[in-house]
């Protein structure tokens, strides 16, 4: 055979082949280094203005319901929560905290159920949520004695409880909050009141005994048991922001459970009463 002769010029490309099948993906690779801080945004807008006291509910007025009630709701804590039900968050106004709201919107032809107030005898207009309020308290019917809103914007407290009527709702949020009832119930003789506190905190941590005026500022719409509840005495029979503790409670501060001793109790219509003390009850705790 002779020798290998020189290589000839390349030829053309040939056309280009289909694509062939993905292959497996491989092991993701290890992540890199964090990159820099970036620059801190735009501060947000200032928000609304707080108030910083513990003593200052706030009032603003949600509207009326769409329904009409008669003046028997079955206690306090379902208006309140027929309000809640019709504007989230609400709860039934108190005649003082109304007006406080300046409110503009016309009040209904056959006027509007209202909670009834209290103002302070110590100087000035402070004012409260009343213990006992209309209707005796919304589980009535047959009395002429409910408070309500007329179209005027004052009130009367002489309206026909068997009448139906929207309801007059606020949607301002209370300082105070009600955690519960304690599933545990007791005589008048709690221990003291450090261990009444005790026994609400086992319960619903972080809460504590209510006084009268905290639960009634609390606008609870959880149903009172119907044997009633204990609750601490306050400054003030009423829902007063001010109203405090008082120094002294009931059933000499919740260490007798004697039959001649008495001690405040929530009635299961959501007014404050006072019961003797060796009955059995459930305690009011507050946040």
């Amino acid at each position: 055979m002779g020798p290998m002769g020189p290589a000839g010029p390349i030829g053309a490309t040939g056309p280009k082949g289909e694509t062939g099948a993905q292959g497996a993906r491989g092991l993701q690779g290890p992540p890199g280094a964090t990159g820099p801080q970036g620059n801190a945004g735009p501060q947000g807008p200032v928000g609304p203005s707080g108030s910083g006291s513990e003593y200052e509910d706030p009032a603003a007025f949600a509207g009326f319901t769409p329904t009409t009630y008669n003046g028997n709701a079955g206690g306090r804590h379902v208006m309140h929560a027929r309000c809640a039900a019709a504007f989230p968050g609400s709860h039934l106004c108190h005649y003082f905290e109304y007006s406080l709201t300046n409110s503009a919107i016309d009040i209904p032809a056959d006027g509007a159920w209202i909670d009834h107030s209290v103002i302070s005898s110590g100087g000035g207009f402070q004012s409260g949520r009343a213990s006992v309020s209309g209707c005796t308290t919304w589980i009535d019917t047959t009395e002429p004695a409910g408070t309500a809103l007329v179209p005027s914007g004052s009130v009367i407290g002489n309206a026909a409880c068997s009448s139906m009527k929207k309801l007059a709702c606020c949607n301002g949020v209370p300082k105070k909050v009600f955690a519960g009832f304690t599933t545990a119930v007791r005589t008048g003789n709690l221990g003291g009141r450090p261990r009444a506190n005790a026994l609400c905190a086992a319960e619903m941590p972080g809460s504590h005994f209510c006084h009268a005026a905290e639960y009634l500022r609390a606008v609870s719409t959880t149903a009172v048991p119907a044997a009633g509840a204990w609750v601490d005495d306050s400054t003030a029979t009423g829902g007063f922001p001010t109203a405090v503790r008082s120094y002294l409670g009931g059933c000499s501060t919740w260490m007798s459970s004697l039959d001649v001793d008495y001690g405040g109790s929530i009635r299961n219509n959501g007014s404050i009463e006072t019961k003797v003390c060796n009955t059995s009850r459930p305690l009011a705790c507050c946040m």
